[in-house]
């Protein structure tokens, strides 16, 4: 009575490989299998978005470049103004503006001297 007296084991009782769950060759721990041909499916799914992610950022780029640059068309021709070449009456007459500008300013009407001590700039 020993082990060769021993019934055989029907077919579903056989043990079972470890090779994941069940007859499944790409088994995850999860139990989900995932065949060869979904994997590729997903990868040409995932480049074909991006494929067509890529062109819709380039023709936005593209439109958005050509309705800027027609606007500044339009603003060039309503504000076309006649340069001329600098001349020494013309820098003279500009170098003695801006000097009368800086000598005109007084420091005592635009700060009192208040506003600039070392109590009032924290110091």
């Amino acid at each position: 009575m020993g082990p060769q007296n021993e019934p055989p084991r029907p077919e579903s009782q056989q043990p079972v490989p470890s090779q994941g769950y069940g007859d499944q060759p790409n088994s995850t721990q999860s139990g989900a299998a995932v065949s060869p041909k979904t994997g590729k499916l997903m990868l040409v799914v995932i480049i074909l978005v991006l494929t067509l992610l890529l062109v819709a950022a380039v023709l936005y780029v593209f439109l958005s470049g050509r309705d800027t640059s027609s606007s500044g068309a339009n603003q060039e021709t309503s504000q076309s103004t006649v340069l001329e070449p600098a001349s020494a009456i013309g820098i003279e007459q500009i170098n003695s503006s801006l000097s009368q500008d800086l000598s005109g300013q007084d420091d005592t009407k635009d700060f009192a001297p208040d506003d600039v001590g070392d109590k009032s700039l924290g110091l």
